[in-house]
């Protein structure tokens, strides 16, 4: 499963007494990793794709001073792709930039791949652009935003109410890495997620500024979703009668390291 309890995460220690006092062990698929700490399944990519999709119909309504659409499932990409294309070509906008923070990942790839399908421009920054910054004010000149970095303890503050300027371009953050609940949050404008019936929520007003912060961002695209995670994960479903050894042992260490703490 995935727990998201290893990193303060509202609940975390719930979930972690429970497992404890049950004699249990949570092999959280989050946390099944290679040698070099690369996670093994990942549904990155298609969150990433999708996303982007939801935060761009959202900027469409927003501009329209439209209410954000209830989203649903799509049997696949090509009709989410048309979808987002015949609702910038109706409304006749187009965002003239957009930011990714975290692109060389699988979902700043998937993100990317989105916007470039819709002409929209990208500027691509990871660790190299990233690292050696103390102020992320570049952020405002785009319209959209896209958050997918995987946050921890040296993760920066990209964006936070200090920052917001009165004449900015941005409108609209995708946090696709969506971690609200956590201390090392980079996006410190808002402390809940988002749903498909109410995608965004509105941490300002002058200037308005959306976030959207849905945590399930695969299940739009169930189709591709499923068949490129599963493809992932089946290798370390074949080896789960060797839980000591390999990408299994080292979750359940990673188990027992956090468990400690409740």
């Amino acid at each position: 499963m995935f727990g998201h309890a290893f990193k303060n995460q509202p609940m975390a220690e719930t979930l972690l007494k429970r497992f404890k006092v049950g004699g249990g062990a949570l092999y959280d698929i989050e946390y099944l990793v290679s040698p070099e700490g690369k996670r093994i399944a990942a549904f990155g990519y298609w969150a990433g794709y999708a996303g982007a999709a939801v935060t761009i119909s959202c900027w469409i309504s927003q501009k329209l001073k439209k209410s954000s659409k209830v989203f649903a499932t799509y049997k696949d990409k090509d009709s989410l792709d048309e979808q987002i294309r015949n609702e910038l070509e109706s409304s006749k906008l187009l965002p003239k930039s957009a930011i990714v923070i975290g692109a060389l990942g699988r979902v700043g790839s998937g993100v990317i791949d989105l916007c470039e399908k819709m002409n929209i421009k990208t500027t691509k920054w990871d660790i190299k652009e990233t690292k050696e910054k103390e102020a992320f004010i570049d952020i405002l000149n785009h319209d959209l935003f896209f958050n997918c970095v995987v946050a921890n303890k040296e993760t920066p503050t990209f964006i936070s109410e200090e920052i917001i300027q009165q004449n900015q371009n941005l409108s609209i953050i995708g946090d696709i890495a969506c971690d609200p609940g956590s201390e090392h949050n980079p996006i410190a404008l808002y402390d809940s997620v988002t749903t498909w019936s109410e995608p965004v929520t509105r941490v300002s007003e002058k200037p308005i500024l959306d976030v959207m912060a849905i945590d399930n961002l695969p299940s739009l695209l169930p189709l591709e979703s499923s068949v490129d995670f599963a493809s992932q994960l089946l290798p370390s479903l074949l080896e789960l009668d060797k839980l000591n050894q390999g990408v299994w042992l080292r979750a359940h260490q990673t188990y027992l390291e956090n468990v400690k703490r409740v």
